[in-house]
């Protein structure tokens, strides 16, 4: 992660999600974490305060944290399971419906329910 002024990061992908807040009107991210910065962002990246910016530096040692959650998803995920897409690190895992296999005592799953698990996998760092 590197900081840089916005104006000269047209190009680079941010590293965290960018929150514009318009009291009484909105509060949301007009930018994600992963987006590829682009010359007609700047003028709204300085419009929410950012005359500076933390971009992602490509590093061979390091994995984005939504590839670190794929890699994760391919060790975990099961046949008779689906996972979302990784966003933000976090990639779900969920049973297919009507498959009644085993579940796991430690599931946290109503037998009688249509699906019967989901579970969370996560490659942020744990503080």
């Amino acid at each position: 992660m590197r900081l840089m002024r916005t104006e000269e990061a047209v190009g680079q992908v941010l590293c965290h999600d960018i929150t514009r807040i318009i009291r009484g009107v909105t509060k949301d991210a007009v930018f994600r974490k992963g987006h590829v910065i682009r010359e007609e962002d700047v003028p709204v990246l300085l419009s929410v305060g950012k005359d500076h910016i933390y971009v992602w530096e490509n590093d061979e040692t390091m994995l984005h944290e939504d590839e670190a959650a794929e890699v994760l998803r391919q060790i975990c995920q099961g046949e008779h399971m689906r996972a979302t897409p990784p966003r933000e690190g976090k990639i779900e895992l969920m049973q297919l419906q009507g498959w009644r296999g085993d579940i796991p005592r430690s599931s946290p799953a109503d037998s009688s329910s249509a699906s019967l698990w989901r579970g969370s996998l996560s490659a942020s760092p744990v503080s």
